[in-house]
């Protein structure tokens, strides 16, 4: 898909992302879910939300459903996810901010790797551009 497809806000992108990424975006959208509703934020839960039941049909259709932690296939294995850029813009913000937040909380040192959230949003963020 052409960069000028993806800026297109009905643009729809298919990104292939492992369970175990997918499960640190689920729980991601569960915290951006949580504070939304705390604050009345209709719009950013309702998002969060569509995102999260996105993964959990993937994860259903999955032919290794049920064979991971909680009923996730398994962490090694790829969930084929498709939703419009603009979410996926927004789930790249989304782990952006929580990890914000997470080295607010958890201060890191200079020889720390790179948190996975931000190697992922980055990740995102590149596929969409």
């Amino acid at each position: 898909m052409t960069s000028e497809a993806n800026n297109h806000p009905a643009a729809r992108l298919k990104m292939i992302l492992s369970v175990h990424d997918w499960t640190l975006i689920d729980a991601t959208m569960d915290n951006t879910v949580a504070i939304a509703d705390q604050n009345g934020d209709e719009s950013t839960a309702d998002q969060g939300g569509i995102v999260r039941k996105t993964g959990w049909a993937a994860a259903r259709h999955h032919p290794k459903a049920d064979q991971g932690w909680e009923g996730w296939p398994p962490l090694e294995e790829d969930l084929s996810i498709e939703l419009p850029a603009t979410t996926w813009r927004f789930v790249a913000g989304q782990l952006r901010r929580w990890d914000e937040v997470d080295a607010l909380v958890n201060p890191r040192g200079d020889g720390n790797p790179e948190p996975r959230g931000l190697e992922l949003a980055r990740m995102l963020e590149e596929r969409i551009s």
